[in-house]
């Protein structure tokens, strides 16, 4: 994001932009993922659950929703006895 500012002739160091998706996120408009990789990525709070795919080559994270996953996960929660849920 700071390369891009630059890129458009802004001048925004990185611990500015940093802080702006915090305030961001601490106001509920974006949410922070995490992965394996190191890698966090910063997306719209929609409210909607969703997934990722995460390459584990190039660490590409390609967000997505699947009806039929979100019901076979809240399947298996009620299952192993942690239903029924809402999964996250």
């Amino acid at each position: 994001m700071a390369r891009l500012l630059f890129e458009q002739g802004h001048k925004a160091g990185l611990a500015t932009v940093y802080r702006v998706l915090t305030q961001l996120q601490h106001a509920g408009l974006l949410k922070q993922a995490h992965f394996e990789s190191g890698k966090a990525v910063y997306e719209l709070d929609d409210g909607m659950h969703h997934d990722h795919l995460v390459c584990t080559t190039c660490g590409r994270v390609q967000e997505f929703h699947d009806d039929a996953i979100e019901q076979r996960q809240r399947l298996i929660a009620v299952e192993h006895g942690f239903g029924p849920a809402r999964v996250p």
